[in-house]
C-alpha cells in the first residue's frame, strides 16, 4: 500500500498528455501543484486496484468449486 508518499524520495516521470487537458490544469489545479495532484490521483487509484484484488482474491478463496 503506497502510504507517506511526500516523505519517499521522489522520482521524475515524464508523460505526455493533451494539450488542453494541460491548460485545464493549470488554471483548475495551479502550475506548481500538478505533480502533487497527479500523485494523489495515482497513488489513490493504486490503493484501490489493490483492496479490488484483496477482495477478489478472498471471493475466490471462499469458491469450493475451484
Amino acid at each position: 500500500m503506497v502510504n507517506n508518499i511526500s516523505r519517499v524520495p521522489k522520482q521524475v516521470v515524464s508523460i505526455r498528455i493533451n494539450s488542453n487537458l494541460y491548460q485545464q490544469l493549470k488554471s483548475e489545479v495551479g502550475r506548481g501543484r500538478i505533480s502533487a495532484f497527479i500523485e494523489k490521483l495515482i497513488s489513490q487509484e493504486l490503493q484501490d486496484q489493490e483492496q479490488k484484488l484483496a477482495q477478489e482474491y478472498q471471493v475466490a478463496a471462499k469458491d469450493k468449486n475451484r
